[in-house]
């Protein structure tokens, strides 16, 4: 099962592939930065309607793919 840490540092990782500073994906998705962090750090749970905004805002659509035994994670 996917953690908060695992998901914020997938959100992280393609926020900057998607050359994002975290005050820009913040003002996209209305949240302050501080919350950004929170979610990449995974300090906060992300409610599933923010999660679906920052994969938006990212490009990607919000299918979460797990293959637990390979500790494989991707999102499409």
């Amino acid at each position: 099962m996917i953690n908060n840490k695992m998901l914020g540092k997938v959100i992280k990782e393609i926020r900057k592939n998607q050359g994002f500073k975290t005050y820009q994906l913040a003002r996209i998705v209305d949240k302050s930065p501080e919350s950004i962090k929170k979610y990449e750090n995974g300090y906060t749970t992300i409610p599933i309607n923010i999660l679906q905004d920052i994969c938006k805002a990212l490009g990607y659509n919000l299918e979460l793919s797990i293959v637990s035994d390979t500790k494989r994670y991707e999102i499409k």
